[in-house]
């Protein structure tokens, strides 16, 4: 209700903003030619009121029949010399003087980029006829007197000179054309500018899409893309509109300019839609109005190559607004079904979808009442919004990955609990084992196994000292790091003892501790160990998820993989570890991967016996050695991927479950 209320308001104001502008305009102006002084240092000036028309509806008059038909000019009763699209051609004439003393060079600034026909004199009080300017459709930028985008003439004038300007205008485009008579110093610092500006907008722009396709791996590549042609796409609308194509890529084409307006604006209805369609998920919250909303898209598609081929149809104008229209509607309705159905980032996406709206409807306005609003303010809307828009957008993208990854820690957290009452049902078989191996464990096997789990023991006390003194309220992500610690610590001990005793046979040890679980248990459970420690070393340390089922002892991985990750962060040296899982037909590829400094050939070799080091370690030289022994005894493939300078891949192949 608030809301409708809002609405009621803003189109109030705009009514009263409306009656205020057609009194304005509705101050008599003379129909006498009056003179303009030219203006001095950095100024300018458009003499609107003083410039009068004549509507040629044949297009056939020449300068001579125009000169002689000078008492059937009319006065310009509009804030702004704009007649709307029509046929024909219209005539202007405005006198200038050159109040100085000294000879000057001024610049007549038309601020359009393109026109079909456009012819510039300068005629004295003596009936002296000068042309300035000849301009047609074909006219490449290396025909304009000055190569911009936007057209402008350099206009001499004598000291105390006296003469009258006048214009033949015909364009498809429009006509709009506030003359603006400025000193050149204000006519560069115009530009320049304005340039500055628009530059500025395009790079937010740039960095907008650089920074959605950098959360591209975060969310769905298909919602990434979309938007990003979405604002590709309407940053090619406002550099074509602004004259940027044809200064920039083609110069030479002219013509080309209505075709790349009219295409660019149907494809960024088309692209504007498909990323409301994916943001919103229509196909699987709204079936029916998804397959209407493909059927409209592929129109509009369609309507393209009309928009190129025929750019001047009635036809193709006719399409291409009902797009427009149609389009905006479509968005504003997906826009409210968003807000209706509650989905995270649906009130910066509705913010976005209103302020394109305001922005058509503005752009509507301008049309429906030529000569009341500046055309070129469109284009300056048309900016604002795509910047607007395009931050709105990319806010509803962050809050739906950070809807995601909330799900993910959800999931984790479920897994992660149901590992750990596995853990504890376990630890009856566990005690028994422990009384089965303490009759028959050798003295040298006592001694490796102590070795062993001392060097284990390490690992999860570091976490722990780390996680320890920022314990704090239950249920706090310190307090479950410390958690995952001691489970890890008391699944270790447990193994270590029961594989102590002094008369044990490893090959007569029972298959107790194999089980079937996910891998991801594993890789979340090592993460969550290892996490204080990486970041402390400024380490990124990532976990990726899997949906992976291995079958092999739980304990005995987990100690595979604590050791891999904390050789990788105390000795590779590097930024960045990764822990994932990879299926394979046959098998389950645990993968422990750093960008570190990597291992020589020597160094590989040596990994495989016990108490050996590396050439910078500062350990015991038990860690890949422990790994090596493990995977042998439990039929694990291990495989070592390393080149000095390029990092280390380890790869643990297990049995699927």
């Amino acid at each position: 209700m608030t809301g409708r209320v809002a609405t009621l308001r803003r189109l109030w104001r705009l009514m009263i903003a409306l009656a205020f502008s057609a009194m304005a305009c509705a101050v008599p102006v003379s129909g006498k030619p009056q003179t303009t002084p030219l203006p001095q240092g950095d100024g300018f000036i458009q003499p609107f009121g003083q410039t009068r028309y004549l509507i040629d509806p044949q297009g056939r008059m020449d300068l001579a029949q125009v000169l002689n038909a000078s008492d059937r000019f009319k006065p310009i009763e509009r804030r702004w010399i704009d007649f709307g699209n029509r046929g024909g051609r219209i005539w202007f004439t405005t006198r200038i003087a050159n109040t100085g003393e000294r000879d000057g060079m001024w610049m007549l600034d038309l601020q359009r980029q393109w026109a079909d026909s456009l012819d510039v004199w300068k005629v004295g009080t003596d009936g002296t006829r000068t042309r300035l300017l000849t301009l047609t459709g074909q006219s490449t930028l290396a025909d304009r007197p000055v190569r911009n985008r936007y057209i402008a003439v350099p206009l001499d004038m004598a000291a105390g000179e006296i003469a009258d300007v006048v214009i033949g205008h015909s364009g498809s485009t429009g006509s709009w054309l506030p003359l603006t008579f400025a000193t050149q110093e204000a006519y560069r610092n115009a530009h320049q500018r304005e340039e500055r500006t628009n530059w500025a907008i395009n790079g937010a722009l740039a960095a907008l899409i650089a920074m959605a396709l950098a959360l591209g791996r975060i969310a769905t590549w298909r919602l990434v893309l979309s938007y990003c042609v979405y604002a590709l796409t309407g940053g090619l609308l406002v550099a074509n509109a602004e004259g940027y194509l044809f200064e920039f890529v083609w110069p030479d084409r002219p013509g080309w300019y209505q075709s790349a307006n009219l295409a660019l604006v149907l494809a960024l209805i088309a692209a504007g839609l498909a990323f409301s369609r994916n943001f919103t998920r229509l196909g699987e919250r709204r079936p029916g109005m998804d397959r209407w909303l493909r059927g409209f898209m592929a129109l509009v598609v369609a309507a393209i190559p009309l928009a190129v081929f025929t750019p001047h149809a009635t036809l193709t104008h006719v399409a291409v607004y009902c797009a427009v229209a149609i389009g905006a509607a479509v968005y504003l309705a997906i826009a409210a079904e968003a807000v209706r159905a509650r989905i995270l980032g649906a009130l910066p996406f509705a913010i976005g979808a209103v302020v394109l709206a305001s922005t058509l409807g503005f752009a509507g306005l301008v049309l429906a009442f030529p000569g009341q609003y500046a055309v070129s303010v469109v284009l300056d809307y048309v900016h604002a919004t795509l910047l607007i828009e395009g931050i709105a957008f990319l806010i509803a993208i962050v809050l739906r990955i950070i809807s995601i990854r909330d799900e993910r820690n959800r999931a984790v957290a479920a897994e992660l609990e149901a590992s750990q009452e596995k853990l504890r049902l376990s630890e009856q078989l566990a005690e028994s084992q422990r009384r089965y191996d303490e009759t028959r464990r050798l003295a040298d096997a006592r001694r490796a196994r102590i070795a062993s789990t001392s060097h284990d023991l390490q690992q999860p006390l570091v976490s722990l000292r780390r996680s320890i003194t920022a314990i704090g309220e239950p249920g706090s992500e310190e307090r479950a790091r410390a958690q995952a610690a001691l489970d890890y610590l008391e699944g270790i001990t447990d193994q270590g003892l029961a594989e102590s005793a002094p008369d044990a046979q490893p090959e007569e040890a029972p298959d107790h501790g194999r089980e079937s679980f996910p891998i991801s248990i594993i890789v979340a459970n090592c993460a969550a160990m290892f996490a204080r420690e990486a970041e402390a070393g400024g380490i990124d340390l990532l976990g990726e998820r899997s949906e992976a089922i291995v079958h092999a002892d739980p304990v005995v991985l987990m100690r595979i993989a604590s050791n891999l990750v904390s050789n990788a962060i105390k000795h590779s040296q590097g930024s960045h570890i990764s822990i994932a899982a990879r299926e394979t037909e046959e098998r389950v590829v645990l993968e422990v991967s750093d960008d570190g400094r990597g291992f020589t050939p020597e160094e590989l070799a040596d990994f495989s016996r016990a108490y050996a080091k590396g050439t910078d370690s500062s350990g015991h030289g038990l860690g890949l050695h422990l790994v090596k022994t493990a995977c042998d005894e439990h039929g694990f493939g291990l495989e070592i991927d390393s080149r000095p300078g390029s990092g280390a891949t380890f790869r643990v192949a297990i049995a699927k479950g």
